[in-house]
């Protein structure tokens, strides 16, 4: 059995044009495991992806991820093109709180497109820490089982008359996770034209955003070639957004993908994890000079003897402090390897798929990438573990003959070389016998 990495078949840059064997996963581990000379890097759990076949046909289905803040109208677009049913949420509040997937035949060539749902960085439920954890393993799964990602549509509200802090982090993490290699395969998209006043006034408002957009925001994804496309809210207008990338037919391998699968990095090494880490170490200090406001203030209470106001602060400073140790496990949460994050979702996934309200949203696209992937990971889990039983049994036999001989040996020449008087503390059990010195009892 041979191991390549976790991941193999992706040693080319993240924007070469590929046409790469199908591959499928295993799991080595302990003695049995083989060492992988491609990279030093080790992972303690030992997850591998290897090779399949290569008479297997490649899956011709593509993906295409849709990214951007909340409310942005990332399940709405997508309702219009899926065959199944999109929830969709009608306010700021996350409707999307989980990575979903929905898929349609594309009229023209006749693929099945898969349109991947994911919650913003500005999510009202989780953290960015699990945000970005859910992302990047999908992503990877994906590329994984060979649904060729061949596009992101990027989400903006024309409506928005400036990006806020919200907006420019998921931008900022957007660029991270795709990486400059990949910006030829995304389509940033202004949406809810039809929101704005319906005048030539209106009309001239949303142009002036969409060129600010364009000249400042978006000029770093433009100039490595990104395209600008509008939605007016009509299957249409969804159709060609979708088709341009479909039509276009480039598998991207995103700049995430790459760090977590070609270059072996832990969440926290990649640039998007680092993004996050930046994001989270501004929030602790931030509640650290709270924490210290909070201390000086109740002191001060204290002193006026104003027991009341002092509980009070000392009731702020606590929560303060709960959410500095809250960051500290986000942070935490971050230092996981590619392997360790796929066995993770795949019992988050489990769980909610035994839940009565969650048993609608663990089904189609996402019960059959994790169904093929337990399946395949129980298959060889199952080999790898009666490989490394017949190595430890061999092991064991080695130990019984050998070793045990040569200390038999060297037992009986030293009985041999020492004077008879001394036999009583000679060999091993002699060595166990003799008194213990420099140890005395209280």
């Amino acid at each position: 059995m041979t191991t390549k990495g976790y991941f193999a078949g992706i040693r080319r840059s993240s924007t070469e044009p590929i046409s790469k064997p199908a591959r499928r996963i295993s799991v080595a581990s302990g003695a049995n495991a083989i060492p992988e000379v491609s990279s030093p890097r080790r992972n303690s759990h030992n997850v591998h992806f290897r090779e399949r076949d290569t008479n297997t046909q490649q899956d011709d289905t593509v993906v295409i991820a849709v990214m951007g803040v909340t409310g942005s109208g990332k399940s709405s677009l997508i309702s219009l093109l899926a065959d199944q049913p999109v929830g969709i949420g009608h306010n700021l509040q996350s409707h999307t709180t989980h990575t979903d997937m929905f898929s349609f035949s594309h009229p023209e060539t006749k693929r099945t497109v898969i349109l991947l749902d994911t919650p913003g960085f500005d999510d009202t439920e989780r953290s960015d820490t699990e945000i970005l954890k859910e992302i990047s393993c999908f992503l990877a799964m994906i590329h994984e089982k060979r649904w060729r990602l061949v596009g992101i549509v990027y989400l903006h509200r024309i409506t928005d008359p400036r990006l806020g802090g919200s907006a420019m982090k998921n931008l900022h993490m957007f660029e991270k996770l795709c990486g400059s290699g990949s910006f030829p395969g995304v389509v940033l998209v202004t949406n809810m034209w039809g929101d704005l006043e319906p005048t030539d006034a209106g009309r001239a408002l949303g142009e002036r955003r969409e060129a600010e957009l364009k000249g400042q925001f978006w000029k770093t994804i433009l100039a490595q070639g990104g395209n600008v496309m509008q939605h007016d809210g009509s299957r249409e207008s969804a159709a060609a957004i979708v088709s341009s990338l479909v039509r276009r037919n480039e598998e991207v391998v995103l700049h995430i993908v790459h760090e977590l699968v070609e270059e072996r990095k832990t969440l926290d090494e990649t640039e998007a994890g680092q993004y996050v880490q930046a994001e989270l170490l501004k929030i602790k200090k931030k509640y650290d000079r709270e924490i210290a406001d909070l201390q000086e203030s109740m002191e001060e209470a204290m002193e006026a003897r104003d027991e009341e106001t002092a509980r009070a602060i000392k009731r702020e400073r606590e929560a303060a402090k709960a959410k500095v140790a809250q960051k500290a496990r986000e942070s935490k949460g971050l230092r996981i390897s590619m392997q360790q994050l796929v066995q993770e979702k795949m019992a988050e996934y489990d769980a909610r798929a035994t839940e009565p309200d969650n048993q609608e949203a663990v089904r189609g696209r996402i019960a059959e990438l994790f169904e093929e992937f337990k399946s395949e990971m129980r298959e060889e889990m199952r080999e790898e573990l009666e490989a490394e039983m017949r190595d430890v049994k061999e092991r064991l036999a080695r130990i019984e003959t050998g070793p045990t001989e040569k200390v038999e040996q060297r037992v009986e020449q030293r009985e041999e070389e020492q004077p008879k008087e001394d036999n009583k503390s000679g060999g091993l059990m002699g060595w166990f016998s003799r008194p213990l010195s420099g140890f005395s009892r209280a």
